[in-house]
């Protein structure tokens, strides 16, 4: 993981894109107010949306409630809790 500074990632995007890309790695960009966002390689970006998609069906499937809106109300408080 490299982490760089807004202004450089700005004026050097496409070093920062190539590097994400061949070293399969991400960049953190930090910013104000500690709002930093996170810069990786699309394909890897579509994995974590399938593996959060997986594991959002196995609670699903566990919880085994009645309703798929109960259900993703529930699933979407154990991520959100998760992820804190």
């Amino acid at each position: 993981m490299k982490i760089a500074q807004c202004t450089d990632v700005r004026n050097n995007i496409k070093d920062y894109c190539k590097y994400v890309v061949e070293n399969n790695d991400v960049v953190v960009i930090t910013r104000k107010d500690n709002k930093n966002v996170v810069l990786m390689d699309f394909e890897r970006y579509n994995n974590l949306l399938k593996m959060e998609e997986f594991y959002f069906d196995k609670i699903m499937e566990f919880l085994g409630e009645d309703t798929q809106k109960e259900r993703e109300i529930k699933a979407n408080q154990i991520l959100n809790n998760k992820k804190k």
